[in-house]
């Protein structure tokens, strides 16, 4: 990670943490990094040196304001001041990626062979959430090449409860008793 751009982090996570609101902030990054994500032109912007500084944080107003907590919005507008808008992105994903491991939060994803409802999610993270000692956020993919079941990976750890798994091993065993 880019060295300014995680002192810009960290320089927010003490931010949030000075007004209690460590999570808040966290998902209010989250989803300004959504929309950088859905819109390229936004990054563009921020990053474009032809532009006033004036010009990008009203940009950012528009976008914005409102919608994030004042002192995040802020935090955005000394970014810029700054000259630091080709970090922004870098920066906000450093501070979440901090902040989870701040309030050991987890996220993975649980791969399975059909969408998953809300409850079943819910239900996987309390579990997976005991077994990893962090409170666990998965987000849900479809995995055509699983037959049924799940598989879950979270940071290096994978639990795999599918059937092909259970198939695998039920051959790998059936080949060492063969062999004995």
């Amino acid at each position: 990670m880019d060295s300014v751009a995680s002192r810009y982090a960290i320089a927010l996570l003490s931010l949030a943490r000075e007004e209690n609101c460590v999570k808040e902030y966290i998902h209010e990054c989250e989803q300004v990094v959504d929309i950088l994500d859905q819109n390229s032109d936004l990054e563009k912007i921020l990053r474009d040196y032809g532009l006033t500084l004036n010009e990008k944080k009203e940009t950012l107003d528009l976008c914005f304001k409102g919608k994030v907590s004042e002192y995040v919005l802020n935090f955005f507008y000394i970014t810029i001041d700054n000259k630091r808008g080709n970090l922004f992105k870098s920066i906000l994903l450093e501070f979440v990626r901090i902040g989870y491991k701040e309030l050991n939060i987890k996220k993975g994803t649980i791969y399975s062979t059909i969408k998953l409802t809300e409850k079943e999610i819910k239900s996987i993270e309390k579990r997976t959430s005991e077994i990893l000692h962090s409170t666990v956020i998965l987000d849900n993919k479809l995995d055509e090449k699983l037959i049924g079941g799940f598989r879950i990976q979270v940071e290096d750890m994978i639990i795999d409860e599918s059937i092909k798994k259970r198939l695998e091993d039920l051959k790998a065993n059936l080949l060492k008793e063969g062999s004995n």
